[in-house]
């Protein structure tokens, strides 16, 4: 789990992501991302109710999401709001291993990592 320096909470930042940030995608997961001040990169996950309208899958979901990011944590550069979230035609269970590659593909690509 991404420790609390590492964790992108605020609402007005998350949209601000949204706004004003550069998209990235793999196939089935989108990165937005946004340069800030910060010496930690920040990240945030959301999964919204086209993947599942049943919360514990959704959830789920989201557990394998931040386990991937945090065996990356230490290869992302600082500085850099991250928001990772699904396809919405992508309703396939996640698992850890391809998680972690179309996580690592989309940092990748958005030359985010060390």
């Amino acid at each position: 789990m991404p420790t609390r320096k590492n964790k992108l909470k605020s609402n007005s930042e998350i949209s601000q992501v949204f706004k004003n940030g550069k998209t990235v995608k793999n196939s089935f997961l989108f990165l937005r991302y946004q340069f800030n001040n910060s010496n930690n990169p920040k990240i945030a996950f959301s999964i919204g109710l086209k993947y599942s309208k049943k919360a514990v899958i959704r959830n789920h979901a989201k557990r394998i999401l931040r386990a991937s990011a945090d065996s990356l944590i230490d290869k992302i550069k600082p500085n850099c709001n991250l928001v990772f979230y699904l396809d919405k035609n992508f309703h396939k269970k996640l698992n850890f291993q391809e998680t972690k590659k179309a996580m690592e593909s989309c940092l990748f690509k958005a030359n985010l990592l060390k």
